[in-house]
C-alpha cells in the first residue's frame, strides 16, 4: 500500500511539473514588436483618452446589408469613451504577453472580421486596436499603418465582458459569447 502511494504521488509531481512547465514555456508573443515598439507601447500603457467604436463592417452585419472586408477595418458610428476602470483593464490584459498566444507558426482557419476598434490616444499619437471576437485575431494599426496581429484567445472573455460592459443595451454585442477556457 504505501509502495503505491509513492508511486501515485510521483505520478502526480510528474504530471503537475510537466504542465506547468508547458504552460510557462509556450512561445509567447514580444508585446512591442506588436505594438510597433515602445512609444506606440508607451500611448496603449499611459493613454490620455481611451474610446471604443463598432466597426463599419459591424454595423452593416447588424442593418442586414453585407459589409466589405475592408469595413470590418474602418471606425463606424459614435465612440464611447472608456471609463477609467475599464480603461485600467483594458490596458492590463492587452499589455500582458500572457493574453496572447506566441507566434507558433499555426494559422487559424478564420478570415478577422473585427467587430470593434479600442483606440488608445495621447498627445504623440493614437494606436487602434481592431478585435475580431469570432477569430480572438487582433490587428493594431498606427495611423493608416498596419502593425501587426495576435491571436488573443486566452484574454477573450476578458476582453469581451469590457466590450460588454460599455454596451448593455445592445442584443446583438450582448449576444457574442464568451469562450470555455482552453
Amino acid at each position: 500500500m504505501r509502495k503505491q502511494a509513492i508511486w501515485f504521488t510521483a505520478i502526480g509531481l510528474v504530471l503537475s511539473l510537466g504542465y506547468f512547465a508547458w504552460h510557462r514555456l509556450l512561445p509567447r508573443i514580444d508585446i512591442q514588436k506588436l505594438y510597433g515598439g515602445p512609444g506606440n507601447l508607451q500611448i496603449m500603457r499611459s493613454p490620455e483618452k481611451v474610446q471604443v467604436w463598432k466597426t463599419e463592417g459591424f454595423l452593416n452585419r447588424q442593418s442586414g446589408s453585407p459589409p466589405e472586408q475592408s469595413a470590418f477595418y474602418k471606425k463606424g458610428g459614435e465612440p464611447k469613451t472608456v471609463p477609467s476602470s475599464l480603461a485600467k483593464s483594458l490596458i492590463e490584459r492587452l499589455s500582458n504577453r500572457l493574453s496572447y498566444y506566441g507566434d507558433n507558426g499555426s494559422a487559424k482557419m478564420c478570415i478577422p472580421m473585427p467587430g470593434f476598434v479600442v483606440a488608445f490616444t495621447r498627445a504623440e499619437g493614437e494606436v487602434d486596436i481592431f478585435l475580431c471576437f469570432e477569430c480572438d485575431i487582433l490587428a493594431v494599426h498606427v495611423g493608416e499603418n498596419f502593425k501587426a496581429q495576435a491571436d488573443f484567445d486566452p484574454s477573450h472573455n476578458e476582453l469581451l465582458r469590457v466590450i460588454k460592459a460599455l454596451y448593455p443595451n445592445d442584443d446583438k454585442v450582448q449576444a457574442l459569447r464568451e469562450r470555455k477556457r482552453r
